[in-house]
C-alpha cells in the first residue's frame, strides 16, 4: 500500500488530516500476600499477549491510611485469608484499540516482591487505532476540493480587498 506519510502529505494539500489514535486505559488490581509498603515506578510494565501497560506515574503502595498524604499514596486493603490488595492505573505503552476484560490477568515484567495476582479491574477503554490510509482515502473520496479562488476564504479576502479600494 501507499506510504502513510506520503499519504498524509498530500492531502494536507486539502486541509485534510489523518485521524489520530489513543492509548487505551485502566486499572489494574495487584494482590499480594503480606502487608508490607511497596513502590511502583513511573514506566513499570504489565502484560498480557501481544499487549503491554505501563504507569503513567509512580505509586507508594502504603499499608496504613495515616501514610496516604499524596495522589501517588495507594492504600494496601485486606481481602481476607492473608491476602491485601490495591488498584492503579496503566496506560497500554502503544496506540491503538486493545481488547482487555475486566478479569484478564496481566504479568508484570519484572517480579514483584509479595505480589500473587494481577488482574484488569474494569475493561480498559480509550484506545483508538490510528486512521488506516484506507479509511482516511474513504472519508474523502468524494467532495475534496482543493484551495481556489471559489472557496469561502477567498472571496472574503476578494470582498476586502473590493471594500479597501472603494474608500
Amino acid at each position: 500500500g501507499a506510504d502513510a506519510t506520503a499519504v498524509d502529505r498530500i492531502l494536507a494539500n486539502y486541509g485534510v488530516k489523518r485521524r489520530t489514535g489513543a492509548a487505551a486505559t485502566g486499572t489494574v488490581m495487584i494482590t499480594m500476600n503480606a502487608s508490607v509498603p511497596l513502590t511502583i515506578p513511573v514506566g513499570f510494565g504489565f502484560s498480557t499477549g501481544t499487549s503491554r501497560f505501563v504507569t503513567a506515574t509512580a505509586y507508594a503502595i502504603r499499608t496504613s491510611a495515616d501514610q496516604v498524604i499524596s495522589s501517588a499514596d495507594v492504600l494496601l486493603k485486606p481481602t481476607g485469608s492473608g491476602k491485601y490488595s490495591f488498584s492503579i492505573g496503566v496506560v497500554a505503552s502503544e496506540v491503538g484499540a486493545v481488547g482487555v476484560r475486566r478479569l484478564t490477568v496481566l504479568q508484570p515484567d519484572v517480579a514483584l516482591p509479595n505480589v500473587i495476582s494481577v488482574v484488569a479491574s474494569s475493561d480498559f477503554t480509550n484506545g483508538v487505532d490510528l486512521e488506516t490510509n484506507a479509511e482516511l482515502l474513504s472519508r474523502f473520496e468524494t467532495g475534496i476540493a482543493p484551495s481556489s479562488f471559489a472557496d469561502a476564504n477567498a472571496i472574503t479576502a476578494i470582498l476586502r480587498k473590493t471594500e479597501a479600494t472603494d474608500d
